[in-house]
């Protein structure tokens, strides 16, 4: 019946509103049980305004690429799919046109000094611009050392993760992370540090090289080892390996320099592994089972308060508050 109601309401905000009003009332009136669930649906779909995320005024500094205008021009409507108790249940988010940067982005702008170093606290994310024009997005707890010269451009990124954004010119544009580096001239890519010590690799836009270090390198093969990557590729350097490009159609995070999360039936235990990264109190579930409920729509994980109130509301569950370091989802 939610699935139905869900169904509805998305119609009646669409362009075939009219032709349909006449169904959609009589359906309405068939019985007490469908009115009281379409209101229902109607105001899980005012509260989930929290968790959606709409575009932006100025763009980030790697934009995803347009999936397409959605349908109803009056509203996006994303559905958030849940599975609890055997029941499914679809919940629409509403989208609007404009919203404001998020508050953990911090600009930077001005002359870059010679080897500089930028280093960001748990649950802030900052924008850099370097002298040359590029931008580095740099996430939650990581540090990066910069060095320009006449000749050449010099990034290390020691932990955490950056999206770069290079302006294309003469000077190598090299970012080393690992066992390996990263060579652009012109592009958008993202670099990231894992606890365990590799490093992940992802094209957004232009081309890169990616190489282990040349110690690396002679011992394996006496050669250098280098991959070329192509927008939607990613690569893996793990101690003297480095993983084949392949490619990823969708990543779920390829939006979090503005926080976002973009969920097409991701796990809640995903949505929460991903949020905890950035919150000072952790979101947990009390049942491993709840991890298995299913999100779709573009998601803000940098309120871990806000999102596990949003999320307890449209899921049916609550929050207890009872452990100050964590925020406990719970089945009513």
């Amino acid at each position: 019946m939610r699935e139905v109601a869900a169904t509805w309401f998305a119609v009646m905000r669409g362009p075939d509103a009219e032709v349909r009003r006449a169904e959609f009332e009589a359906w309405l009136a068939q019985d007490s049980l469908h009115r009281e669930t379409y209101s229902r649906i109607a105001e899980i779909f005012s509260l989930g305004k929290g968790l959606a995320t709409p575009a932006s005024r100025q763009q980030p500094a790697a934009a995803v690429p347009d999936r397409g205008r959605a349908r109803y021009p009056i509203i996006a409507l994303s559905l958030v799919v849940a599975t609890l108790g055997g029941g499914a249940w679809m919940i629409g988010l509403a989208q609007s046109a404009l919203h404001t940067k998020p508050q953990s982005i911090r600009a930077e702008t001005g002359p870059l000094a010679l080897n500089a170093r930028y280093a960001t606290r748990r649950g802030q994310i900052s924008r850099i611009r370097l002298a040359d024009g590029s931008t580095i997005t740099l996430d939650t707890n990581s540090s990066i050392a910069v060095a320009f010269d006449k000749t050449s451009r010099l990034l290390r990124l020691r932990s955490g993760r950056a999206r770069f954004d290079v302006a294309h010119e003469d000077r190598p544009f090299v970012v080393s992370a690992g066992t390996g580096s990263v060579t652009a001239r012109g592009t958008v890519f993202d670099v990231a540090v894992q606890s365990t010590g590799t490093v992940a690799v992802r094209l957004l836009r232009g081309v890169i090289d990616v190489a282990l270090s040349s110690n690396t390198a002679e011992r394996l093969t006496r050669k250098p080892v280098v991959e070329r990557l192509r927008p939607g590729q990613q690569v893996v350097m793990a101690g003297t390996t480095l993983t084949g490009a392949r490619s990823l159609s969708s990543p779920i995070d390829a939006n979090w320099p503005n926080g976002e999360l973009d969920c097409d039936r991701a796990s809640l235990a995903t949505v929460a592994r991903a949020a905890n990264r950035y919150g000072n109190i952790r979101i947990a579930l009390a049942d491993p089972a709840l991890g298995n409920l299913r999100v779709s729509g573009a998601i803000r994980i940098d309120d871990s308060r806000k999102l596990a109130d949003r999320l307890a509301l449209l899921f049916d569950l609550r929050v207890d508050h009872s452990d100050p370091t964590r925020l406990v989802l719970r089945a009513p």
